[in-house]
């Protein structure tokens, strides 16, 4: 978490409050961040360590949560995961396949809400009211990337395919549709291939097949496989 691009240091209490609310769109009562956070406690204690996990973040980042009853972010704050889920959805949900892939041209989408979707969410946390969200967001992602990957083939760009496709096919290797839209791509980028080189002549006819120079392993193996196809 950073505020002015500096790290905040809030403690692992912290960190599990702002988790929380980042998780949770929708603010959250005290009574409920008490109950998620310190399942074992009794009401009083767990009470009472939220107060204090309060009083620390505000103290490390002013301005950082709002000033109402409930906890939520203050109106100003951009909260990542956030930014991944809505492009997630509008590339669900986007028809036409140029509109698609220029979503990716907006501010921040790039660099941060893409990178994000290729990554579980805090895959090491145990947290009991994160594994919920994680799943869902992971089969969220999971189906934006496979959209995304097939708009890419649909405009013959075969190698940004496979690359969008592979991060699907890593987090799940035996992931149907995922190998579905790779293996398109592939095809695709060795059509590419071909019409770039051209035809092989009669010498090369016979000789063992080398990996073209150059190309892109993603397209080589599928992520997932022990050896290239």
């Amino acid at each position: 978490m950073l505020t002015d691009d500096r790290p905040i240091v809030v403690g692992s209490s912290g960190r599990r409050l702002i988790a929380l609310l980042a998780t949770r769109r929708e603010p959250v009562t005290r009574k409920q961040a008490s109950r998620f956070l310190w399942p074992d406690r009794a009401d009083a204690r767990a009470a009472a360590r939220l107060r204090v996990t309060l009083c620390r973040v505000r103290s490390a980042c002013p301005g950082l949560l709002s000033e109402s009853d409930e906890l939520r972010f203050a109106d100003d704050v951009w909260v990542d995961l956030w930014s991944a889920r809505g492009l997630a959805q509008r590339l669900l949900h986007t028809s036409c396949v140029w509109n698609l892939v220029g979503l990716l041209r907006q501010p921040r989408c790039a660099d941060s809400s893409l990178s994000l979707l290729g990554h579980d969410l805090l895959p090491d946390w145990p947290e009991p009211w994160l594994c919920g969200v994680r799943e869902r967001f992971r089969q969220l992602r999971l189906h934006a990337l496979e959209r995304l990957s097939a708009a890419f083939c649909a405009i013959q760009r075969p190698h940004e395919a496979a690359r969008v496709v592979g991060l699907a096919v890593t987090a799940e290797p035996h992931r149907e549709s995922a190998r579905r839209v790779f293996a398109r791509a592939l095809s695709l980028a060795m059509g590419d291939m071909l019409m770039r080189t051209g035809p092989c002549d009669a010498r090369s006819l016979g000789q063992p097949a080398s990996e073209p120079t150059g190309a892109p392993s993603a397209i080589w193996a599928c992520p997932g496989d022990g050896d290239p196809r």
